[in-house]
This record gives structure tokens, sequence and C-alpha cells, in this order.
């Protein structure tokens, strides 16, 4: 990440640790000397990003979080005015329930340019490596870069819905049992 100054962690003991203590605290977090990578652990790990956007760019950006696969995170987000705001995201939830509808984990921030900000991450994985593969991207980039994807997407299950419908087509026509089999091992792959 561009500006991304310091990243620091910390491994919550126990569950009381509560936002209010960390954000002040400065024992006890540890500098990020590698990647984000902590392997398996139940433990809460909570991240520290130090943040400062050059004054000649964009305020509004995506803090992304590209591993689809993480329990539960909860983003505590500067406000404008002050204050943090509690974005809860992860596994446990419906799909409906995302704060921010995509693949990846997605928290949309506005940064002050030329000023340092901080954000906070407690992060737990349930099954799955602990890994954080961390990016920051303008508002603009973000929905640039994602947009072929999603397009890709549409068009490669809208190509295996095809092939499902003329397999069952096929089969209620021909009523030959090889069909039906295809397109629901198709169905099944896809969903």
């Amino acid at each position: 990440m561009p500006f991304l100054h310091h990243i620091q962690y910390f491994w919550e003991q126990s569950p009381a640790a509560a936002f209010e203590e960390l954000q002040h605290r400065r024992e006890g977090l540890l500098p990020l000397q590698k990647g984000l990578n902590f392997g398996y652990n139940k433990a809460a790990l909570w991240l520290r990003l130090e943040l400062m956007p050059p004054d000649t760019l964009s305020s509004d950006w995506m803090l992304i979080i590209r591993n689809p696969s993480l329990w539960k995170i909860d983003a505590y987000l500067p406000m404008s005015e002050g204050g943090w705001q509690k974005v809860q995201t992860g596994t446990y939830l419906k799909y409906e329930q995302r704060p921010f509808w995509n693949r990846f984990w997605v928290f949309p921030l506005r940064l002050d340019p030329g000023q340092n900000q901080v954000v906070f991450l407690r992060i737990q994985a349930k099954g799955s490596a602990l890994s954080v593969p961390l990016s920051l991207k303008s508002e603009k980039d973000f929905y640039a870069q994602s947009l072929p994807g999603e397009v890709g997407y549409g068009i490669f299950f809208g190509m295996l819905a095809l092939v499902i419908l003329l397999n069952l087509f096929l089969f209620v026509q021909l009523r030959q049992r090889q069909y039906a089999l295809y397109g629901f091992l198709c169905y099944a792959w896809a969903f």
C-alpha cells in the first residue's frame, strides 16, 4: 500500500479486550516485520493501521482484505466528525447482511489528505489460516478494476446456466438420462 506507514498487531488474550482499551494502548503492540500471514490461530488478531494519504490524492478510498474465508472482521473506521464507526462482516454473516457486496471484504474510507489516520481491525479465522492480504485503492481504481472481473463472472455463470437449461431441455425431449445427469452435475458444480 503506497501510504500505509505502520502496521502493528496484537493477539487478543481474552474476549474482554475492548476496542476502547486498545485505541490508547501503545505497549504490547508488535510492529509487523513481514507479511500478514499468521497461520492457524484461534485467538483474535488486532491490527492497527496508520494511514497518511498524500495531499494530492482523492479522499475516498477502499480498504480491501482479499481473503474471503475469514470468519469475523470488525473494522473501526475513523469518522470525519470524530469518533469511530464499527463495521462488522465475515463469513458468519449472510451475504445480504454484508455492509459492502463484494467477494472480498471491502471497507469504504474517507481519509483527509495529508493527515495521519488510524484504522483498527479485529480479525478471527475459524478453520482456515489467518492470512490478511490488505490493499488500499482509490474508489475510482477499485471500481475500474472490479468491473471486468464481475462481468467475466457474469458471462461464465450465464453460459453455465445455458448449458444446464439446454441439457434439461434435451432430457425432456429425448428421455436420455445422461442429459439430466450432466445438467445436475453442472448445477452442483456452479452452485
